[in-house]
């Protein structure tokens, strides 16, 4: 069983991932917040794990971690080392 406890999950959303996220919420606790022609802020409450890291991922440059600051560190991590393998 995972441990620890649902943490809030502020973000910022860009078209497409927007209509993507309307469509198909992430999580049953999914709220929209704000929405606009430009983006899109949803909050949520989850556990920060690895399946989480990995969908905000596959969102690419279309997603903004705004909250908690410890997730937003972590996709930032990932995609600094990404962009590494372009580097060489």
């Amino acid at each position: 069983l995972p441990e620890g406890k649902p943490e809030k999950i502020l973000l910022e959303l860009y078209p497409p991932a927007d209509k993507l996220l309307t469509d198909s919420p992430l999580h049953l606790s999914q709220k929209i917040l704000k929405t606009g022609k430009d983006c899109l802020q949803v909050e949520f409450r989850v556990l920060v794990n690895a399946d989480l890291v990995e969908e905000l991922l596959r969102l690419g440059d279309k997603v903004k971690v705004l909250e908690p600051s410890s997730l937003r560190k972590e996709l930032a991590g990932c995609l600094k080392n990404a962009l590494k393998l372009y580097k060489k």
